[in-house]
């Protein structure tokens, strides 16, 4: 079972960081790992527009986020985002699941749409293991990547919430990690004994 954020949680994590708790403990106390507690203190800051160090904002609008949708390369979008640095467009292209900004790659793939529901799932590949997103049927997403037993899937989860649970199994995982194929997905294999996403988090 996906351990969702309440908004008790929420409202604890951002008091505690307005008293000045290092966001490491605040994951000791709210029971999460760094790097769920870390996400989730980002999208509060976008959510209450609060300003960086370096004078930026950290919030995006709809139509900013609209733009990065475009077929424009990382070059073009800063053009078009001034207030926004190119650091912050790839951070924010890779959270919505954008890879096809890089100039001269193919702007057909890689595309996720913020608005559609999204699958987490996880699946054995025999010699190591993956989990994955995706907004179309699992079997769609795995056609080409052979033989699999799928072990888990969670439906219907907003995309900023799936790759938020995805990076924090990674992070889990990371004393785990193997490269696997590279068209599944290298970066997000694992041998871990395992039979549900339950067991990763």
């Amino acid at each position: 079972m996906i351990k969702h954020w309440t908004r008790e949680e929420e409202e604890t994590l951002w008091n505690l960081k307005m008293q000045g708790k290092r966001l490491a403990d605040i994951a000791e106390i709210l029971g999460r790992s760094d790097e769920a507690v870390r996400t989730r203190s980002k999208r509060l800051n976008a959510q209450k527009g609060v300003v960086s160090k370096t004078g930026g904002n950290y919030s995006w609008t709809q139509p900013e986020i609209e733009i990065l949708y475009k077929e424009l390369d990382f070059d073009e979008l800063e053009k078009e985002l001034p207030g926004k640095t190119r650091r912050a467009i790839m951070s924010k292209c890779e959270k919505l699941g954008i890879s096809k900004r890089y100039p001269g790659t193919h702007s057909g793939t890689g595309t996720m749409d913020p608005n559609k529901d999204t699958t987490l799932y996880l699946v054995d590949f025999g010699e190591y293991k993956k989990i994955g997103i995706c907004q179309v049927s699992v079997r769609e997403r795995l056609k080409q990547d052979g033989i699999y037993i799928l072990l888990d899937q969670v439906d219907g989860m907003d995309l900023a919430d799936a790759i938020s649970t995805e990076r924090e199994i990674l992070q889990n995982m990371r004393t785990h990690r193997v490269v696997g194929d590279v068209r599944r997905g290298s970066s997000e294999c694992f041998n871990y004994p395992c039979a549900s996403l339950e067991d990763l988090i």
